[in-house]
């Protein structure tokens, strides 16, 4: 079992049109809107969520859900859903991620909304001809579309979602921009690669248990092999080697990045279970123009730190803006 980050498609059309998905979802429809504009909306059978009054309709969420689907059965088959991780199903864990984003992109909507952004109709116009001409010989998933109920209004209503995303990521770029000095501090500060091991394990129980040995002064890699889950690391002693951000599921990489070299992490959750990261070493990119590497290499990794700037700064930004928000769930939607 691998704990890197699964690289998943939430939603095939935004890949289709070449767009990375956050997935905002657009209200402009009276069709296929996911708000209504009532207060206080109780939950019912046809939502999902309330996001500060409004709610997101629960046919939103099943269209979602199916192109999801669709793209899952085609990689892995349709056993996939009933396959368990942690004591959930995948089934649950995707339909739990898909609510969740679901919330996220109506905060980032209302927000981007009161800056005055407005999508235009060009872009979105544009954007929908290059979906319609990616899927023209492709019957198979114009039925797949038709089937379930996906056209030209939700289409385009994704489209306008994401540029209400790109704009809020934009606005987050303009506020946290870097000058040459900082940049240059960060150069020599920010860890790009961490060199780390890790013990895997099933259940908290076992994984205080281990950490009861570590504490004891057992070799880690000695437990790495009695212990650990992941075949790649455990015969290797737990050893990772050097990785870079973006490679890991965030709970290990958060923890990762932030312990000292030479320490023991406390116990991560993660949704492949629990570990214990050793970190054995760092390196910024001034050990990386120290060590020889290419200027290529070098200028992927300066980029990179611009990148996590902005990439931390939204993560924060949503978040400041999920604690202002009143968000009731309808969780009764993972499970069915």
């Amino acid at each position: 079992m691998s704990f890197k980050k699964s690289s998943i498609m939430l939603l095939v059309i935004v890949l289709l049109l070449g767009v990375a998905l956050v997935g905002c979802q657009s209200n402009t429809s009276k069709d296929e809107s996911n708000v209504s504009k009532t207060e206080n909306v109780a939950i019912d059978d046809n939502t999902v969520a309330i996001v500060n009054g409004e709610a997101i309709s629960k046919e939103k969420f099943n269209k979602s859900f199916a192109l999801i689907e669709k793209n899952y059965n085609d990689l892995y088959g349709d056993t996939i859903w009933t396959t368990e991780v942690q004591g959930k199903t995948v089934k649950q864990i995707v339909k739990g991620e898909i609510l969740d984003n679901l919330i996220t992109e109506k905060i980032i909507v209302d927000f981007t909304k009161d800056t005055g952004f407005v999508p235009s109709e060009e872009d979105v116009n544009t954007s929908y001809g290059k979906f319609e001409d990616s899927i023209k010989e492709k019957d198979d998933m114009k039925l797949f579309y038709e089937n379930n109920g996906i056209d030209e209004t939700f289409i385009k209503n994704e489209i306008k979602a994401q540029l209400f995303n790109n704009e809020f990521k934009r606005l987050i770029s303009e506020d946290t921009k870097l000058n040459s000095d900082e940049l240059e501090k960060l150069y020599k500060t920010y860890p790009v690669q961490v060199e780390a091991a890790h013990i895997l394990v099933d259940t908290e129980e076992t994984a205080k248990e281990v950490m009861t040995k570590l504490k004891a002064g057992e070799d880690f890699a000695a437990l790495a092999k009695e212990y650990s889950k992941d075949p790649g690391s455990a015969e290797k002693g737990g050893e990772l080697g050097y990785f870079p951000r973006g490679v890991m599921v965030p709970e290990f990489e958060n923890v990762a990045f932030s312990t000292p070299v030479g320490e023991t992490s406390d116990i991560v959750k993660s949704k492949f279970g629990y570990h214990i990261i050793k970190v054995e070493g760092l390196k910024t990119v001034q050990d990386m123009i120290d060590g020889g590497s290419s200027d290529a290499e070098i200028q992927t990794y300066k980029t990179s730190i611009e990148s996590n700037v902005v990439k931390e700064a939204y993560d924060k930004k949503v978040e400041s803006l999920k604690t202002l928000a009143k968000i009731q769930k309808n969780d009764k939607v993972v499970n069915e």
